[in-house]
């Protein structure tokens, strides 16, 4: 309690009348004075409204805060505001410099709304920008693929886009990304029918230009790059289906084709005015025509096709590549080559023959700037500079050629490109000279061709990133900003768009070559070179590169070696033969076991094993009694794993009784090669594996008589792997198997991998 100094006692007499007063009348309680209890009152409310006050701020403030779009300190955006694009995010670009760093996700007070349904409509004027999440619904499937296209080039009618985006991994934002591509094209298009490379913003409004000019001029090319940037904008129209005859953009094709036709010299095929020609500019009007060629099959195109790819033959230099220029300079340039090739594809395609010497030029080119790991280099393997671009090339001209996915150096170009996959940030800094939209573009269509696996990872990088990079705002929406080095330097916004549309559109443009079939026939120009070769040892080196090609007149050509004048050229044509499954080769390995070589009989042995035949079974029984133990034990376990009998060989037994052993076989195949006829045709794929992967369950075709005991062989990639019993017959086409024998040390079966009594075809293998 308290007490005021002028009513409080002291000393003695205070203690003495305290205690009187205790005794003579009842204590009392002193009452607080009246200001106090204000005060007290006071202070109490003023507590409670400034708590008030401060929760009130606080609550309003975070829901400001959580609520913020471009203000927020951490970028927090939700659902419900309208999607900030790549346009506005990045003042003349439309993707960050760098990745963005990771945002600290903020869980709000209240619960989050629902987030919009995305919808991009085909019809509309404006592609919408698909925020938060691109939609990437697929089209249904309705045309049939190559119905109206020829070879390569497919079906580009409606139907045919359709069924391509369906199967090949497309999506409805990505169709509307190349149509607005294709709309902003159309805008900026002169009215003599070309695009130019630096003076397209003349189409652009005031106050609204689209940018991107190309500034710089390569000190390398002559003149300007009007005919090849018109060719590729031309090439994106004919790609969506349009021709100067039919389409929603006819009239722009005409004009475009119209302008070429009209740059082209009459006599020499050249698309130039002045001495000089560029080559990038020749192969990508070629290139041109000749697609428009093959999709209108219009007769006033076809010599001027004729006469440009003329050009583009007499333009070849020694070693097969192209330069800048038409001059003999001893120069091959692989970035040049590359879209000789393409015109030479295309062309091809249209049913225009392509000599032979051309296209053996082409293989030695890259077989020349192609180094043991895959890469390749500008002018050379080793001592010119490299980059993933020149890989994706490469790869693509390769797998054009006739090379299979499976060919080795298919298979390292592969890696090296899927360890460097497509990322707008990577067009800047140190990556920008390799990385590009020309990599790109030549990557998609290389990895397109090789389909499988790789082909999802790629298309999975590269097309959401090019539908979110695209132009959305102002005249330039439907555009692409020229970024990397090439296109920001030298070929501008025209350039970019046209390639990157181009790229979008490879779900349908080609067919791809596991289903066309339809290579530039490098396997028929290697036959050609092989008959007016009468060296041996170059005949041998011509069909180890001949073997590794895709061409349907490599099984007659290597039947007709089996006649050659060398025993070695005849022996090297029967194992690839038996490769291939071909009976006509047992005769020539059967000679090959008398041979005085250890060697030579080991290879004859190995090829008897590959090939899947019944009469291989008696000269691998003839091989048990060879000089060599190695060999002879080979043989043993051929037999074995053909028949599924063990008779057993011990060669460091006596001749005696390695002759009961061998006498033995014989005796089973006389009474059992009636029972046996022709090796079954089984083929399926393991569904199953147990740890180590050495007991399987497989499933066989629908109608494949599987039976216990039979061998199977595995296949992973095209490559046997080991070797399966099958131990139980299940129902449904399944099986369970054991291994016998693996073929590669450390390896184990996994599933997916093939199965089969036959090697099986290239395009059948589990990538």
């Amino acid at each position: 309690m308290v007490f005021l100094a002028r009513d409080r006692p002291h000393g003695e007499a205070a203690t003495q009348n305290f205690r009187s007063k205790s005794m003579s009348e009842p204590p009392r309680i002193p009452k607080p004075p009246l200001f106090l209890l204000s005060k007290i009152i006071a202070f109490t409310t003023s507590s409670i409204l400034y708590s008030g006050l401060l929760m009130l701020v606080y609550f309003v403030g975070c829901q400001g805060f959580l609520s913020t779009d471009d203000n927020s300190p951490v970028g927090v955006e939700f659902v419900e505001m309208a999607p900030r694009t790549l346009e506005e995010e990045k003042k003349g670009g439309n993707e960050p410099d760098k990745p963005p760093e990771p945002v600290e996700e903020i869980i709000p007070p209240r619960p989050a709304p629902e987030k919009p349904v995305t919808v991009v409509r085909a019809d509309e004027d404006e592609l919408i920008p698909s925020a938060p999440k691109l939609e990437t619904t697929r089209i249904v499937a309705q045309g049939v693929p190559g119905t109206e296209g020829t070879g390569i080039i497919g079906d580009r009618s409606k139907g045919g886009r359709e069924d391509g985006i369906a199967r090949h991994g497309g999506s409805l934002a990505a169709e509307n990304s190349v149509k607005a591509a294709l709309r902003w094209l159309a805008a900026h298009q002169d009215r003599d029918g070309k695009w130019s490379a630096k003076e397209f913003t003349r189409h652009c409004p005031p106050g609204d230009s689209c940018g991107g000019r190309a500034p710089r001029q390569h000190s390398g090319l002559p003149g300007t790059y009007d005919v090849g940037v018109t060719g590729l904008a031309l090439l994106a129209f004919l790609g969506h289906g349009n021709t100067h005859h039919e389409g929603e953009h006819r009239e722009v094709v005409s004009r475009g084709i119209d302008y070429l036709l009209g740059q082209q010299d009459g006599r020499s095929g050249a698309f130039t005015r002045g001495e000089r020609t560029s080559m990038y500019n020749q192969g990508i009007a070629a290139l041109c025509l000749a697609e428009a060629y093959a999709m209108s099959k219009d007769p006033k195109l076809r010599m001027p096709v004729i006469r440009a790819l003329g050009y583009i033959f007499q333009a070849q230099q020694k070693y097969g590549g192209w330069d800048y220029t038409q001059f003999k300079t001893n120069r091959n340039d692989t970035s040049v080559t590359g879209w000789q090739v393409m015109a030479l594809k295309s062309a091809h395609a249209a049913g225009i023959d392509i000599p032979w010497q051309t296209t053996y030029g082409v293989m030695r080119h890259f077989e020349r700037v192609t180094d043991e790991d895959g890469y390749v280099g500008y002018t050379s393997a080793r001592t010119s500079r490299q980059g993933v671009a020149l890989v994706a090339v490469g790869m693509l001209s390769n797998l054009y050629m006739g090379m299979g996915g499976n060919h080795p150096t298919v298979r390292r170009q592969t890696a090296i490109m899927l360890q460097d996959l497509p990322a707008w940030h990577k067009l800047r800094g140190s990556h920008g000279r390799d990385h590009s939209m020309y990599y790109w573009y030549y990557g998609t269509l290389a990895m397109y061709q090789k389909g499988g696996p790789a082909w999802d990872k790629w298309n999975n990088a590269i097309r959401d990133m090019l539908v979110r990079a695209q132009c959305t705002k102002g005249h330039r929406r439907g555009s692409w900003d020229g970024d990397g080095y090439w296109a920001r330097a030298f070929a501008g916004r025209v350039y970019a768009t046209a390639l990157m549309a181009l790229t979008l559109e490879v779900y349908y443009r080609y067919l791809p070559l596991y289903e066309s079939k339809d290579t530039l026939g490098v396997g028929s120009a290697l036959v050609e070179q092989l008959h007016s070769e009468s060296n041996p040892t170059q005949k041998l080196a011509i069909l180890r590169k001949l073997v590794l090609f895709k061409d349907p007149a490599v099984p007659g050509l290597l039947k007709e070696l089996l006649s050659d004048d060398n025993p070695t050229v005849r022996f090297s044509a029967a194992k690839h033969l038996a490769e291939r499954g071909e009976p006509a080769a047992i005769p020539f390995l059967e000679k090959g076991l008398s041979h005085a070589d250890d060697f030579y009989r080991f290879n004859a042995i190995r090829s008897l094993e590959e090939l899947d035949h019944i009469d291989t079974i008696g000269p691998l029984i003839r091989a048990l009694n060879d000089p060599l133990e190695a060999n002879a034990n080979r043989a043993a376990r051929a037999l074995q794993r053909k028949t599924g009998v063990r008779f057993g060989l011990d060669t460091t037994k006596d001749p005696t009784e390695r002759a009961k052993i061998v006498a033995s076989w014989q005796t089973w195949w006389q009474n059992n090669r009636e029972k046996l006829g022709a090796l079954p045709d089984i083929q399926g794929s393991v569904v199953a594996a147990r740890a180590g992967g050495t007991r399987v369950l497989i499933k066989v075709r629908q109608g494949d008589a599987v039976k216990k005991d039979m061998l199977l062989k595995v296949f992973r990639q095209g490559n046997l792997v080991g070797h399966l019993k099958i131990l139980e017959v299940l129902l449904g086409g399944m099986a369970e198997g054991t291994v016998t024998h693996w073929e590669l040390r450390g390896s184990s079966i996994r599933q997916g991998d093939q199965v089969a009594t036959k090697r099986p075809a290239e395009g059948d293998t589990v990538d």
